[in-house]
């Protein structure tokens, strides 16, 4: 795997991670 790949993986995770948290709060 490349180091992109890599990095659009954690930042997808951390993006989708962010989306749920901030769906709770409401």
């Amino acid at each position: 795997m490349t180091i992109t790949g890599i990095f659009l993986i954690i930042s997808g995770s951390s993006l989708t991670f962010f989306l749920i948290k901030r769906r709770k709060k409401e």
